[in-house]
């Protein structure tokens, strides 16, 4: 089971749940932070837990293990979400055509205003929990661009663009940006990873 380091500087505060899809559940901290946690292996956000059951009431973290309703996590890989390397990753027209094969239409228009430097027509754009336009936002201030745009999208977008603006990443895109190996990053979500990778290959690109 992994969990991020950031977890534990929530020691005893309770968390509500707010929304769950089939694999993914999110709390709501009482400082307006977003807890994820997933039942898949290798998917911990900056803030989150992955590899844990599903539909748990309430959660929190007492004496350094988490809790979810009377499942104790006792043995557990704890992770920074804090970006140290940028190192042998490959060039970003392969996540373009990846991205061109799944949502052409909605891609061209996200490529078009990347462009043209509209990062408030980006924001909030596409496809899925968190859309593919703030997955590619996301990507780009990892790789150092220095974006401004209104924050017109969901809370948990909001969240993931505010850790990646501190270049606090979830696991898979550590591992990408330390290793190179986009394998896991590449099947988070139907354009997540892919939005993510395109992101931060372009960004380091043409943003330097």
């Amino acid at each position: 089971m992994l969990v991020s380091r950031l977890v534990f500087e929530k020691e005893g505060l309770y968390a509500e749940k707010f929304f769950e899809t089939d694999h993914t559940a999110f709390y709501r901290f009482p400082d307006g932070e977003i807890l994820t946690v997933t039942s898949y292996e290798k998917r911990a956000s900056p803030l989150g837990v992955a590899g844990v059951p599903l539909k748990p009431d309430w959660i929190f973290v007492e004496r350094d293990h988490l809790v979810f309703e009377s499942f104790s996590i006792e043995e557990f890989e704890t992770f920074d979400p804090e970006v140290k390397y940028l190192t042998n990753l490959p060039g970003w027209k392969k996540y373009e055509e990846k991205l061109r094969e799944i949502q052409p239409e909605v891609f061209d228009e996200i490529f078009e205003k990347l462009k043209e430097g509209d990062f408030e027509g980006i924001v909030g754009f596409g496809p899925g929990l968190t859309p593919l336009g703030d997955d590619v936002l996301s990507g780009l201030l990892v790789a150092g661009c220095r974006l401004s745009f209104p924050m017109k999208t969901s809370e948990i977008s909001i969240q993931q663009i505010k850790h990646a603006m501190k270049r606090l990443v979830p696991y898979p895109v550590k591992v990408f940006l330390e290793t190179g190996d986009d394998s896991e990053l590449l099947e988070m979500g139907a354009t997540s990873g892919l939005g993510w990778a395109f992101g931060i290959t372009y960004g380091l690109e043409g943003c330097r």
